[in-house]
């Protein structure tokens, strides 16, 4: 991976109540980057990953990915905030107070249009810069068409954070400073001049959608106006506490506009449509008592006690488990969006996997014995194999450790470009599928089998993790009787056998690949050890277009150890999975986006298949935008890529379609990183996205 990795990525996700996440900036170099960050003119505020750290995410040397903030990381990230303040308390509770008591906390710039500069990074004890654009890639929230809204990217960002990297905060309280209002909503001023080319192309209001990811529990505390995005700031928090003084309101209508920001979808869902109706169309305000009436806000409480009753609300649930607080609050917001039907399985298989938590044990037992419980906020652990010391993240790589076809690769990279008429027929196929020809198809599955064993190898600890974390989160109620249903999308010559045998310890190694010799010595005596023990809780489903593979994909299952009755083969296309809807408990997809027709359709159909609240857990290559030369050698030599590889793509990034995807609408977890040695295929994604109630 490059030496410097405050990355690379502007995207704009699409669908889902305008869900698409918000920018991510992007400034590649080697150690100039730090440097850069310091000088260059700034639209955002540094803050974590969007996607919580997976177990381990240190690198070791020589390779390097986004790692997990040190603790005075949020000392910087606060210190660096200008129109919010923020706070952390013993008690697990942090406190977001939005700034501009002269503005009534208005929820755009203070800068007015145009660039507003950044302020260097921090300094340490010992006189150095943090590297905190190397620890964080900025959010960005477009608000006009001329500069982002500074107040919702600092709340956005502070709250991901909390949410995804702080150990101690349990609890998060927004509110406004001083005694007029929470948030009034926009500058009208600013907005006024904005055009609706701006508005598209800009995204305006994009990217608040993203505070709907933060599982940690949001508490508004209304201290005076909430009008607007103020109001539909209020709306997005679990539980509203108002001030007897506090006013709230959509008076849009009267600007000439509509709510942009949830106003429309929230607020019928919390006092009905006719009410709601009232409001948006009248453009009326409402005060703090009639809003918990209608059940806008929970109670209301005298102006002065405002902030002391919130915190004591705040501590009482940061008392609670974590993973049980995080649990609830899912179920309560899948009420809101799915069918009775749906949230009461929902809510059955959150309650039964509460079962693995060690939460539930300390509970009980601390309740037979009548004692206060001793929470540890932790899954219990699922078998030996979790036990291990966990894998640091995210690879063992070394620049002379590569594959043939990186090799290949890494040669082709240096051909000048060709505008001959053989490259000019590779450009045309690449535009779309090629039709299946068994003589490439019987020598790419041949290439598929002996030619990726070091790359496998290479992605074992990357592919330990995240099978860990997939595995262990299938249904408690699973048994050799009735198991778990898994599918898998390209399953080819079984690379991820080893994978599923080695969590349930079936003498797999959980990183071989097909071509792996490292378990061959073993086959025999892991194979009458599976036969002797009972089969494991999990049926794979393999899909894939190329039957040449299925010999392979045989003697793979041989090696890995792993039962022939747990895995049924399917010939098939991933964009039309000949699978019943909600039929699957997780899906499994590695290095299979590159190479479909479509990748939106495969996505869908992954979506389709996999039960609520199911995952997907994927790794595939993807375009290197984030690094100028390495990209061009992609789109000069994707044709013959196309040509030659099955139609593998080299210029694909399926990260914005996984996110805009309505079934997985805030519940991808991912992470960038890079392959040392794997030259145009370095740049990776990987993760695992869940499955989410679509909002139709």
């Amino acid at each position: 991976m490059s030496v410097a990795v405050a990355l690379a990525r502007s995207w704009r996700g699409a669908g889902c109540r305008g869900v698409g996440l918000a920018r991510l900036g992007w400034a590649a170099g080697q150690h100039a980057a730090l440097d850069a960050a310091a000088a260059a003119p700034a639209t955002g505020r540094w803050v974590p990953p969007l996607a919580p750290p997976l177990p381990g995410s240190q690198a070791p040397a020589g390779c390097r990915a986004y790692t997990t903030p040190p603790v005075e990381a949020w000392e910087s990230l606060r210190d660096s905030f200008s129109s919010i303040t923020a706070e952390v308390g013993d008690d697990g509770v942090a406190v977001l107070a939005i700034d501009r008591p002269q503005a009534l906390n208005a929820l755009n710039s203070q800068a007015g249009p145009g660039p507003r500069p950044c302020r260097a990074p921090k300094r340490s004890l010992h006189g150095s810069q943090r590297p905190v654009a190397a620890l964080a890639a900025p959010v960005l929230l477009h608000h006009t068409g001329r500069q982002p809204s500074l107040v919702m990217s600092e709340l956005v960002s502070a709250c991901l954070y909390l949410d995804r990297n702080h150990s101690t905060a349990k609890v998060i309280i927004i509110t406004g400073s001083g005694d007029k209002a929470f948030a009034a909503g926009a500058d009208i001023k600013e907005m006024a001049a904005v055009t609706y080319s701006e508005a598209y192309n800009n995204s305006l209001l994009n990217g608040w959608e993203t505070l709907r990811t933060v599982r940690k529990p949001l508490i508004a505390a209304v201290n005076g106006y909430a009008l607007g995005g103020g109001c539909e700031l209020a709306l997005m928090c679990d539980i509203v506490l108002a001030s007897d003084r506090a006013q709230f309101g959509q008076p849009e209508i009267t600007l000439g506009v509509i709510p942009g920001m949830g106003g429309t979808q929230r607020l019928p869902r919390a006092v009905g449509r006719s009410r709601a109706m009232e409001l948006i169309l009248t453009g009326d305000r409402i005060g703090a008592e009639e809003a918990v009436r209608i059940g806008l806000a929970s109670r209301a409480v005298p102006h002065g006690e405002l902030m002391a009753e919130a915190r004591k609300v705040a501590a009482k649930i940061a008392s609670h488990s974590a993973p049980a607080v995080a649990k609830a609050k899912e179920c309560v917001a899948v009420a809101q969006e799915a069918a009775l039907g749906e949230g009461l399985r929902f809510e059955k298989r959150e309650f039964w996997s509460c079962f693995a938590l060690e939460d539930q044990k300390e509970g009980m037992a601390a309740f037979v014995q009548k004692r206060a419980p001793q929470w540890v906020h932790k899954r219990a652990t699922a078998c030996k194999s979790q036990q291990q010391p966990q894998q640091q993240w995210p690879l063992n790589m070394q620049e002379g450790s590569s594959s043939t076809r990186r090799r290949l690769l890494a040669a082709a990279a240096a051909l000048p470009p060709c505008a001959c008429a053989v490259c000019a027929a590779a450009s045309a196929a690449e535009q779309q599928q090629r039709p299946r020809s068994g003589v490439l198809d019987r020598a790419f599955a041949a290439a598929m089998a002996e030619g990726m064993a070091e790359y496998e190898a290479s992605v074992a600890p990357l592919k330990r993790l995240l099978f860990g974390e997939l595995l262990e989160g299938l249904p408690a109620t699973a048994t050799s009787q009735e198991p778990a249903q898994l599918l898998e999308l390209g399953v080819g010559t079984g690379p991820n056998l080893p994978c599923y045998a080695g969590f349930y310890g079936l003498g797999g190694s959980g990183g071989g690949g097909a071509g792996s010799s490292s378990t061959g010595g073993s086959a025999s005596s892991s194979g009458s050890a599976a036969s002797a023990a009972p089969p494991p809780p999990l049926h794979i489903t393999g899909l894939d277009p190329n039957a040449f593979m299925r010999p392979y994909l045989e003697q793979s299952l041989q090696r890995a150890g792993w039962p022939r009755e747990r895995l049924t083969w399917v010939e098939g296309s991933a964009e039309a999975v000949p699978l019943a809807d909600a039929s699957m408990d997780a899906v499994v997809c590695t290095l299979v986006l590159c190479s479909v027709s479509d990748v939106e359709a495969v996505v869908r159909e992954a979506s389709r298949v996999l039960k609520l609240g199911g995952a997907m857990l994927f790794i595939e290559h993807t375009a290197a935008q984030g690094q100028p030369l390495l990209w061009a050698a992609q789109r000069l030599l994707n044709p013959l890529q196309c040509l030659l590889a099955d139609n593998c793509h080299l210029t694909r990034d399926p990260l914005p379609l996984l996110e805009a995807c309505p079934g997985f609408c805030g519940g991808v977890e991912a992470r960038r990183l890079s392959v040392e040695g794997a030259s145009l295929i370095a740049p990776h994604v990987a993760g695992i996205a869940r499955r989410q109630a679509e909002v139709l």
